[in-house]
């Protein structure tokens, strides 16, 4: 191999490697690749190659990409290294992104101490290592426990509680590692958190000795009080009935992590197939008629052992007779319990919304080829069990402490981007769509295949008049996602290529042609509806992928012109080849999907020309707003195919062979 040619393998060496480390790669590996010293050397000179720690290096740009730093910390505290304390409370989303990043890691023999690392010295078990993005790091109760050492009783106990709520720890794995490590610094203040210091919680309450009395009087029998079941302690349980009676004090849940953790024990229970009726002190003291009532019912009339007595009067009504008595309000929703299979219908307990949220009451949500990815595995992710969906219509039926943007029967929109931690980098420059600690809809947080929903009130979407539910939960994905992929296209290109016409391609189409754009379509080979129906919705010219045509004339090499910039929303890696020889220099080639199959290799002089491929990723808040506002003025209208929310499965089916135009959406009724 000569010179250049060992140059150039050294250089595609380099990029591989780098791929496959968040940009980031060590002298080590460099060097047992072949690469010399020297050829190290000269690429750092070059500036191929910063240096971020002694011998670790970040390719290409001196602006570390994300989880970079990460990497390198890794890289140069040695194969045993292990991200741990504030580094791996990031990475799980417990803390957020710090706006200068230094990495911790924790190693289990003596280490250099290096700028810009916390160097902890400790060996930490394999039972309490994991894997994230391709970094090693420690299980979230173990980094908790690292946590406990650096903050105060009241960020811990928020970190907590944050675990406990997304469940990545639960209370028997805190208290494992609490036993587990007396001696560890910061035991102490996570054994007050979790409440462990004066043994098990106080069972006697006021309410509860009500709660009591009341039985009693009205001679309610069969109960056993503070029993045991499925590894929680519950206040009164009837076993052979299945019903559990959890009575709530403001004491009970005076810390978020009691309150967090009996919503857990809520959910838990519900799902082993117990009924959960939650009762309150002031039910008790002021209806208790209305408590008897709603027991009576759950206990069945057939096997109640409720006598007649004085108590039974007239039942006072109620707005809500099943909130303000405490009964477990139950919802159908569409629930994904493990990829590649089926949803399921099933009847959950109603969310209830925290602070800043609003509790949804849905009516219309889109199906989105991203619910196909997370269904079938391609997005590897999902919390499970998972309800999806993250186009969602519907009204505001209560809000939670502190949310003040939508008053109660307003009708809002839900989009992908569900939450953002508001403080990293990417959320400080206004690229909120790349931060770090994202969660999204549908994904991360239950989204709307459900007859209700709760959602983060700052991410939810005022929605314009005169869109009836079904026309308006196609914009909030297959919408905001074309307006920022043609955005992305630029403000020159008057010519615009859109590979696939589904959901998305058929309402940018209409913006597009809004602005006095040409708009191309490009369907699958024989898509003579397809094509037919990007013309109707304004496309100057609509053919195949290969060439050919079933309504137009095609040129000599199919298109009849070259196009400024071309949007991919079919998620074909080949497409990008295909396209990039459609475009003119200077154009852009813009991936529209959040998953493709792999781009295969192309020759460099198809690139060349200052031709672009990209990528879009998520959206922003902007975004939004901007595409809600512009939507009625072109107008925009949706050609939607219904279906009943029992029924996702066959739109995800549909969706999946192609069997309709434009998008398909679930209609929840109750």
């Amino acid at each position: 191999m000569g010179p250049k040619s060992f140059t150039r393998w050294a250089d595609h060496f380099i990029s591989e490697l780098a791929a496959r480390q968040h940009g980031v790669v060590a002298r080590w590996q460099l060097l047992a690749a072949g690469v010399s010293v020297k050829q190290v050397k000269v690429r750092v000179r070059n500036g191929r190659l910063h240096e971020i720690h002694h011998g670790v290096y970040l390719v290409g740009h001196a602006v570390p990409p994300p989880l970079a730093l990460e990497q390198a910390a890794l890289l140069a505290c040695g194969w045993q290294a292990v991200l741990s304390h504030r580094s791996a409370a990031n990475l799980w989303g417990l803390l957020p992104y710090p706006a200068s990043a230094e990495a911790w890691v924790t190693v289990p023999g003596r280490s250099a101490a290096r700028r810009g690392l916390h160097i902890t010295r400790a060996a930490v078990p394999a039972c309490d290592l994991r894997c994230k993005h391709g970094l090693r790091l420690t299980s979230p109760p173990r980094t908790i426990l690292d946590l406990a050492s650096l903050l105060g009783d009241e960020e811990l106990e928020r970190v907590v509680a944050e675990a406990l709520c997304r469940r990545l720890a639960s209370d028997a794995e805190l208290k494992a590692q609490v036993e587990g490590n007396e001696r560890k610094r910061g035991v102490a203040g996570l054994r007050r958190v979790l409440d462990l210091a004066g043994g098990p919680r106080r069972t006697r309450s006021p309410a509860e000795q009500a709660m009591l009395r009341l039985l009693r009087r009205v001679g309610v029998t069969g109960y056993e009080v503070n029993a045991r079941v499925h590894g929680y302690e519950v206040d009164l349980l009837w076993r052979s009935e299945r019903l559990v009676v959890e009575v709530d004090g403001y004491d009970a849940h005076s810390g978020r992590v009691a309150f967090e953790r009996d919503h857990l024990k809520l959910a838990t229970l519900t799902a082993k197939g117990l009924t959960v009726m939650p009762v309150t002190g002031r039910q008790i003291r002021n209806d208790p008629i209305g408590v008897m009532r709603w027991l009576e019912r759950a206990l069945h009339a057939e096997r109640s052992t409720v006598r007649s007595g004085p108590i039974y009067g007239p039942y006072r009504s109620l707005d809500d007779p099943g909130r303000a008595c405490g009964k477990i309000c139950r919802v159908r929703a569409m629930v994904l319990h493990a990829q590649r299979e089926p949803l399921r219908l099933e009847d959950v307990a109603e969310p209830e919304p925290g602070a800043g949220q609003v509790l949804l009451r849905v009516h219309a949500c889109g199906v989105c080829r991203t619910d196909l990815h997370i269904v079938d595995g391609d997005l590897t992710e999902p919390k499970l069990p998972l309800i999806p969906g993250h186009q969602i219509v519907a009204t505001v039926e209560a809000v939670g402490e502190g949310a003040e943007r939508f008053a109660v029967g307003q009708r809002v929109g839900v989009p992908w981007l569900g939450w953002t931690d508001g403080t990293c980098r990417y959320c400080r420059t206004g690229r909120e769509n790349l931060c770090v600690s994202a969660r999204f809809t549908g994904y991360d947080i239950d989204g709307g295949y459900a007859e209700a929903a709760v959602a983060d009130e700052r991410f939810c979407f005022p929605l314009p008049e005169g869109y009836p539910d079904l026309q308006a939960a196609p914009l909030l994905c297959a919408g905001l996602i074309g307006y920022r992929s043609l955005r992305l296209c630029g403000e020159h290109a008057d010519r615009v290529g859109l590979y696939g016409f589904g959901a998305s391609a058929h309402i940018i189409c209409q913006v597009a042609a809004h602005q006095g754009r040409e708009v191309y379509a490009l369907t699958r080979p024989g898509d003579e509806a397809g094509q037919r129906f990007a013309l109707e919705v304004g496309a100057t010219w609509a053919g195949d992928t290969e060439g050919g045509s079933e309504v137009c004339d095609p040129g000599e090499d199919g298109l009849p012109e070259p196009l400024d910039a071309a949007i991919i929303f079919a998620p074909v890696g080949d497409l990008v080849p295909t396209a990039l020889r459609a475009v003119a220099p200077g154009g852009a080639v813009v991936s529209a999907g959040i998953h493709m199959s792999d781009i295969p290799s192309f020759p460099y002089e198809i690139l060349w020309g200052e031709r672009i491929v990209r990528s879009v990723a998520n959206l922003t808040r902007q975004d939004g707003e901007e595409f809600l506002r512009i939507a009625p003025e072109v107008p925009v209208r949706t050609k939607v195919a219904e279906y009943p929310l029992e029924r996702a499965n066959d739109a995800l089916d549909d969706l999946r062979a192609g069997r309709f135009e434009g998008a398909a959406v679930l209609t929840i009724r109750r």
